[in-house]
C-alpha cells in the first residue's frame, strides 16, 4: 500500500495493527515516496493500491481506478503561546512573519490559494519548511514559532490536549480530498478490497473528529 504524507501520518499503525491481528495472518508493507513514484509502481504492480491526494492523481489514463474516500478540514496550527493567538484575526501578513511548515499541495489547490488570498499565498512562497513527515512538522510546530499549515486530522491529540491550537484563518475551500488508488484490470483480491473498507472506515472517523477543529 503506497500513502501519501497525511495518510501515512493517520493510517500507518491502524494498518499495521489490522494486519498483525488478521486472522490466519498478513503479509502487508507500506510504502512512503512521492505521488509520481507510487503511481509508477502501481502501474508496474510493485503496490497493489494506494491512499493519495485525489487531486494529484492523472486522471487522463483510464488504467487507474480512482474513488474518493473524503474531504479533510485544512487548517492553521501553531503552539498554545505563540504570538499569533494574541491577534484576534490575523491576516496572511501575520501569517507571513513566521515560518510555515507544510507537505505542500497540488496545483489546483495552489491555485485555488492564489484566486482566494493573492499572489503570496502561494504555497511556493508561504511555505518555507517542507516535509512529507508530518509527525516532524506538527513536533516542530509545539516547540518553535513555526506555524503548520495542512490538514487537522493527524493534530488532533495535540489540539486536544492543549499544545496546539488552530488559528481563526478560514481554509473554507481548500480541504484535502484523499483518494483510494488501484490498477482498473486486476484479479479479485478480497483481502485488498476488505482493507479499503477498513481505511474508508478510519478516515471517515479522522475526518468526524477534525471537523469541530476545520475553519
Amino acid at each position: 500500500i503506497g500513502l501519501g504524507a497525511t495518510p501515512a501520518a493517520l493510517l500507518s499503525l491502524p494498518l499495521m495493527r489490522y494486519a498483525r491481528d488478521y486472522p490466519g495472518g498478513m503479509k502487508i508493507r507500506i510504502s512512503r515516496a512521492l505521488q509520481d513514484l507510487q503511481l509508477l509502481a502501481l502501474r508496474e504492480r510493485q503496490l497493489d493500491a494506494l491512499v493519495m491526494d485525489l487531486r494529484s492523481v492523472p486522471h487522463s489514463n483510464g488504467d487507474l481506478v480512482v474513488q474518493k474516500l473524503c474531504e479533510m478540514p485544512t487548517g492553521i496550527l501553531c503552539r498554545a503561546d505563540h504570538p499569533l493567538c494574541r491577534v484576534p484575526a490575523p491576516s496572511l501578513a501575520d501569517l507571513k512573519a513566521y515560518p510555515a511548515a507544510g507537505t505542500g499541495v497540488s496545483a489546483s489547490v495552489a491555485r485555488h490559494a492564489v484566486e482566494r488570498f493573492g499572489t503570496t499565498a502561494h504555497p511556493d512562497s508561504f511555505l518555507t519548511l517542507g516535509s512529507d513527515d508530518v509527525v516532524t512538522m506538527l513536533q516542530l510546530t509545539c516547540e518553535s514559532d513555526v506555524l503548520f499549515v495542512g490538514i487537522v486530522a493527524p493534530a488532533l491529540p495535540l489540539l486536544q490536549s492543549g499544545a496546539l491550537v488552530q488559528l481563526p484563518f478560514s481554509m473554507a475551500g481548500l480541504e484535502s480530498h484523499i483518494a483510494w488508488v488501484q490498477r482498473a484490470a486486476r484479479a479479485p483480491n478480497p483481502v485488498l478490497d476488505g482493507i479499503r473498507q477498513r481505511v474508508q472506515g478510519w478516515l471517515d472517523d479522522a475526518t468526524r473528529s477534525a471537523g469541530k477543529w476545520g475553519t
